[in-house]
Parts: C-alpha cells; structure tokens; sequence
C-alpha cells in the first residue's frame, strides 16, 4: 500500500512532465496530493492508475472518484471511463513512467545533498543508520521502510518536504537490469553508496558480474562513491575519474578495527578515520558483524558531511534497531531474534553465523521443510541449499524432513539425513529450525514429541506465537519470513 503523496504541480505541468493529453478539465488546475492507492486516498488527491503483473489501477477508477478523488491519471480512456463522474482525466503513455517523472521533476526542486543506497544486504539497516548519524546535525528526510523499486522510490520522493529538509536519504533496489539506473534517474543522488555484491536477485541478473554491473550504475554521475572495501567486487569496481571514491571496510579510508561482539551478540570496534588520524570507540545497539560494516557505511556519510568523531559515535550509537531485522527483544527473560524481514541466502547466512557466535556447536539439529515454499518439490532458490551445508561445517548433524521426501542435494553429505516423519527428526534434537511453511508444522505438539527435553526453536517462517512459546518453557528464535 502506497499512501498519498504531497506535491505541487499544474495541470499543465504534469502534461508537460509526463508526455499526457487532457482528456477532460482545465490546464490551470493545481495538484497537491498523488495518490497510487484508491483505497487510501484523501479528497482532492489526483489518483495515478498503476499498471502491473498482478494489479491494474485502472480498474479501481470508481472507488477513487467515490473516495474523494479529484481527477484520474490513465494510460486507457474506455466507455467507463467516460462516464466517470470526475472533473479531471489526464492520459499518458505509461502511468509507471508518469509517476517516476512526476517524482524527478520534485526532486529538482530540492537543493540539497541526496544520498542514495544500494547493495544485496543491508541497504535498509545502513539508511536507517546514515538518518541516525546524519540527524545529529542535519533536518534529514529519509525513505521510509524499504521503499526502493520503481513504486515506491517515486512514492518516497514525491513525500520529501523541499523547503524544510537539508539532506535527503533514499534507498534504491532491483530486481531485474536496468532498474538501478532509472531509479537514479528519478532520484539523482549526490553520494552514491553501494553495502555489497551478494546473490540477491540473482535469478535475473544472471550472476555476481550481473550484480555487480546493475549496482554499480548507481554510480552514475554521482560527485562521490562510497564503497565497502571489504567487497571483493567493489573493491576491484573501477569508478569514473571525475567521481570521488571513499572505501569503508577492515582496510580503506574508514576502518574498523578491534572488532567485537558480546555474549549477547552485540558489536563494537574502534572507529577510524585515516584522513584525520584519529579514532573513537563504537559499542553498536543492534547485534551481528555484518552490522560493523553497515556503521562503517553510515560513519563515512558522516565524515563525508563533515560531522565529527563525536557526533558520528552519537548517532551510531542511539541508532534504534529496524524491526525485523535480527532485531532483539527480551520478553520475560526471553531473549527472541527477530529477522522476519527477509530471507535470501545471504541473510540466512548472517543469522547463521550470529547463532554459532551465541550457542556451542556440535549439536544436533532437524531442519523441517528444506523446499523453497510450502505445496512444491522445487528446490530453486532454497535457503536451506545454503543453510544446511553451513550448519555442517559449523559441526551439527542434520536431520531434516520434509513432506516432499528426501533431496538428492543433500546426499552428499555423511551427517544430513532425511527423516520418515516430524517426530524422528525432532525427537532428539537439541535445535529445530522451521524453515519452510508446511501447515503439517503448525499443529506440532513439541512437548509430547520431545518430553522434558530442553531445546531451542529457530523459527524461520514466525509460524509460532512468542508467547505461546513462552508459556510452553521453549526458547524461541524468530527468524526471516
């Protein structure tokens, strides 16, 4: 859902802007809102028809003029469209094309810096982070949740405040060629940061090289690249001569050294700039050690925006956790990790990886649903294909079952095996990882199956209450959805 948005346009600008014909009303009309959702809407929004895969706003025209609706922006005028009962209908070539170059022309009217983030991981948290580091000085106006593609970065845009902000921060992603270099297009960012290169998407962009190349268009006419030196793809990136280059990671221009995390997972290092031959030590409010680098990429905005050491350790370090994003809440002396936003294999891997820091290895482990959904065989794209295999070389052994039957992608591995049942693969494991969302797991009766038996639930899917876990003396980890 896409709320509505603040702008101020004429009419005949927005016929200008995005190639339209007037269909119907007048020329010196003013537009203060746009609107993409009929359902949300305020009276007197100018409502923008969205075309795609799976929706068609075209087909909600009568519930946007019932809702308040002004005028309409269509790229079809048929009979019911005439019979609408709206005293504004703009026709454009493309409504998508429309909203991306309505959001553009916003953006011109805004003079300062504009910060654009891009990466397969971490492009949430570290926006999240630059808008911490960057408020301690700044009216800063950034992108909310993870507003990114060609709907919602226009969406975003078109909600920045051009008279009282100082610095803007969006996020851009993709999922397929090209998209990274319209979004940057529409948002002609001064500082171009990309976190890494990881497999994200890779199903369209073929492999890391794809990645690497779509990414890395953000680059574009960008007066200055920040990049994670830590990368190896973006640390042999070649960036245009005229494009100043910042490196962040264990080794560049902004480092992290002495890095550490807790007993309960929360990192800390000592932050240095090399330019300034000075450094202050960090203590993050959010656990992980992927996290070290997001805080790297924030600092270096910082430095960048001529913050110093201090106001840069401030706003790291009242940084508040983006919910769902291994994000942890203690709840009665219950410690649960949250990453409920995402799953793709790299962030699987980042949970992973926060797990063997915080528990001993060698365990043993049943892993229930290894497909990449619920109701197919189709392994393509599974987490699990990565998951399992890294649980083997931290030392566990695997039961896994699933209602598909045994993979042949796991038989080449002495300590997988594939379970008859759910309770052969539970019953004397000492950690259950729900990982794909059969409904035969949603009804399991973990007490009967595994007695008193103490053991922890890595729920991956949050098909399980927190607090009926709780109630039932089971830790409990959720994990990605």
């Amino acid at each position: 859902m896409y709320p509505v948005t603040p702008v101020q346009f004429s009419v005949q600008e927005i016929i200008n802007i995005t190639d339209g014909q007037l269909v119907r009303g007048r020329l010196n009309q003013m537009v203060s809102r746009v609107s993409t959702d009929s359902r949300s809407l305020c009276v007197g929004d100018l409502f923008l028809a969205l075309l795609g895969e799976h929706f068609d706003g075209h087909n909600f025209l009568s519930q946007a003029v019932f809702n308040g609706a002004m005028g309409v922006v269509v790229s079809r005028v048929d009979i019911s469209l005439k019979k609408l009962d709206v005293s504004l209908v703009i026709r454009v070539p493309d409504t998508l094309q429309a909203y991306g170059n309505l959001a553009k022309a916003h953006r011109e009217k805004f003079d300062g810096p504009v910060i654009a983030v891009t990466g397969s991981n971490g492009k949430t948290t570290t926006k999240e982070m630059i808008n911490s580091v960057l408020s301690v000085k700044f009216r800063v106006f950034k992108s909310e949740k993870n507003y990114n593609n060609l709907i919602g970065l226009p969406k975003s845009l078109l909600e920045l405040p051009v008279q009282k902000s100082e610095i803007a921060v969006f996020e851009l992603g993709t999922n397929r060629p090209g998209e990274i270099a319209r979004l940057t297009d529409i948002v002609r960012p001064t500082v171009g940061l990309i976190t890494n290169i990881g497999f994200s998407h890779i199903k369209f962009l073929k492999d890391l090289d794809g990645v690497a190349k779509e990414k890395c268009s953000l680059l574009k006419n960008v007066s200055v690249a920040i990049l994670n030196n830590n990368d190896t793809k973006l640390a042999n990136i070649q960036t245009d001569l005229t494009t100043n280059r910042v490196n962040f990671g264990t080794d560049g221009d902004v480092v992290a050294e002495n890095i550490h995390l807790n007993c309960n997972g929360l990192a800390s290092f000592q932050l240095v700039i090399n330019q300034l031959d000075r450094s202050i030590p960090i203590h993050l409010p959010c656990i992980g050690y992927h996290n070290v680098f997001n805080a790297l990429a924030a600092a270096t905005v910082g430095y960048w925006a001529g913050l110093t050491l201090e106001q840069i350790k401030t706003g790291l370090e009242t940084f508040r956790t983006v919910q769902m994003r291994l994000q942890s809440i203690n709840i009665n002396g219950f410690r649960i990790i949250n990453d409920a936003y995402n799953a793709n294999p790299d962030s699987v891997q980042s949970a992973l990886e926060l797990f063997s820091d915080l528990h001993a290895n060698g365990e043993k482990i049943a892993v229930l649903g290894v497909t990449f959904k619920a109701n197919t065989d189709d392994m393509r794209d599974s987490s699990s294909l990565k998951m399992i295999p890294h649980l083997i070389k931290k030392g566990a052994i695997v039961n896994y079952y699933d209602p598909t039957g045994i993979k042949k992608e796991f038989s080449k591995y002495k300590n997988v095996i594939c379970s008859k049942d759910i309770k052969s693969a539970i019953s004397k494991s000492d950690l259950i990882i729900i990982h794909t969302e059969w409904n035969d797991f949603k009804s399991i009766n973990y007490k009967s199956l595994v007695k008193n038996k103490k053991f922890i639930i890595f729920d991956m899917r949050n098909i399980y209450s927190p607090l009926k876990m709780k109630q039932l003396n089971i830790k409990y980890y959720g994990v990605g959805r």
